[in-house]
């Protein structure tokens, strides 16, 4: 809710961006209380919100309340749970907000505002909310050097379109609302309803000097997706290689294949801190 950019799913662990916050923490035992008092980027400083967030530790698991609210902005709220189950880690989230700052498209007559059927509207009353939930099992041989990672989530997206066919359907309609400047390409992000990903990680040896990895990622609404096989080879210390491919499927104009199903090949090599 603070961050200024989306979570990269490829890279989900990746700093992002933020506001310029102040934030106080007050713990209490194995409890924490937060403030953020957050500066609006837009209003020069003038304007100020506040997000509290409570984090409360109950038995062997972890769950989280917050808010955040703006005076011009659309309020939010946030239930997070943190657990483990035979060795499985468990994770979800809930978002609640009053209204959305994003622009939707719906169809409407042709007329001299709207030749190619499609308009934007707001809602600022609506209640839209986010839900997600996954887990992560790590699997460690005791009488081998490998070890296996897998993580699957899912995500019920409350701000995507039940049919997002109207914009896979009537492409030059989406670009005249993107040029005249009523969509931003902000607002046609997650367009589905429902999404899924999961990844395997299976290290080699027991320094990690060989990993052999797999993404997959859906917008289960219009049966797109991209599955990104790895290989990263270590061969000294500070120094990697990485190959990897990117095969995205589904329907030509879906979310996942704008431009039909791809097929790409990278090599990477890193040196320290530093590509090329």
């Amino acid at each position: 809710m603070l961050n200024l950019t989306t979570i990269d799913p490829n890279e989900p662990q990746a700093d992002r961006e933020g506001p310029v916050s102040l934030r106080v923490n007050l713990p209490v035992e194995f409890h924490n209380l937060y403030l953020y008092v957050i500066a609006d980027p837009s209003s020069e400083g003038t304007k100020l919100a506040f997000a509290p967030k409570v984090e409360m530790v109950l038995g062997g698991s972890e769950v989280g309340f917050g808010a955040y609210y703006h005076p011009d902005r659309v309020p939010r709220a946030m239930l997070t749970l943190s657990s483990g189950f035979l060795g499985i880690d468990l994770f979800g989230e809930l978002e609640v907000s009053l209204g959305s700052e994003r622009r939707f498209v719906e169809a409407t007559e042709i007329g001299p505002e709207n030749p190619l059927g499609l308009r934007t509207v707001q809602y600022s009353e609506q209640v839209f909310t986010a839900l997600t939930g996954g887990l992560r099992y790590t699997y460690s041989a005791q009488d081998r050097d490998w070890s296996a990672t897998f993580v699957g989530q899912y995500l019920w997206n409350g701000e995507g379109y039940e049919d997002s066919d109207i914009l896979r359907e009537n492409p030059l309609g989406v670009g005249r609302l993107l040029i005249a400047g009523d969509l931003h390409p902000g607002d046609l992000i997650f367009p589905g309803r429902h999404y899924a990903a999961a990844s395997i990680g299976l290290s080699l040896d027991r320094d990690s000097e060989w990993l052999l990895a797999a993404f997959w990622i859906s917008n289960l609404s219009d049966a797109s997706g991209r599955v990104s096989p790895s290989l990263t080879v270590r061969p000294a210390d500070h120094f990697s290689l990485r190959a990897a491919a990117s095969v995205t499927y589904g329907e030509e104009g879906a979310e996942m294949t704008p431009f039909g199903s791809r097929v790409t090949v990278s090599i990477a090599a890193t040196l320290g801190s530093g590509r090329f």
